[in-house]
């Protein structure tokens, strides 16, 4: 059922990682599924584009505040990227923050930062109400992935004082990265709050 047409080691292409031990797995998913690469983050996968027409894709997104946003769009095949510029005016029912229990400030700038270097990405997390700092939260992850989506890495922040989490980073290489925050005890998810992104050269 696998075989990997790749190995010439134990029967010359046919069957040949037999012996060195060649593993996988089936998964039986419903008719209409769609696949997606292991390093997509779930994030990515939310604002995947669905064909709604021959050769027009798109996609529904709900935004909570205005202002300009770059748009990076990925296609494998064939390889294509392309950045498009997209400007949003204010609500007239005014900016939603869609209840959310938290507001987080970045505490670090969005760069140059050299690859291969440590350095501290740090949060100010308050009560979106009363605007004070909140303290003691054991779940703040930070999801840090570079664009658009080919390398990923998740890290517990710990408290540093009060209501301010850190952790820190190597970036593995150059180029531009984001910078997610989410907190599980508070509902917050990775895609439910702005994320800030790094440029690293």
């Amino acid at each position: 059922m696998i075989n990997s047409m790749g190995a010439a080691a134990g029967g010359e292409g046919d069957a040949g990682q037999v012996d060195l031990g060649l593993f996988g797995s089936v998964n039986v998913e419903p008719r209409g599924s769609k696949w997606y690469r292991s390093q997509v983050t779930a994030a990515q996968l939310d604002r995947s584009l669905s064909e709604t027409a021959p050769g027009t894709y798109t996609t529904n997104i709900k935004l909570r505040r205005s202002g300009h946003f770059d748009v990076p769009v990925l296609i494998d095949q064939p390889r294509l990227h392309k950045c498009f510029q997209l400007d949003i005016g204010p609500s007239p029912e005014g900016e939603d923050e869609r209840g959310l229990p938290i507001a987080v400030e970045a505490m670090f700038k969005d760069g140059p930062v050299k690859a291969g270097e440590t350095i501290s990405l740090k949060f100010k997390i308050v009560d979106s109400v009363t605007k004070k700092p909140l303290k003691g939260l054991g779940d703040v992850t930070v999801l840090v992935f570079q664009q658009p989506g080919i390398w990923q890495q998740r890290q517990m922040a710990r408290e540093t004082r009060a209501g301010v989490y850190e952790i820190t980073q190597v970036f593995p290489n150059s180029g531009l990265f984001n910078v997610i925050l989410g907190v599980h005890s508070r509902g917050v998810a990775f895609a439910d709050l702005p994320f800030n992104t790094v440029k690293v050269f």
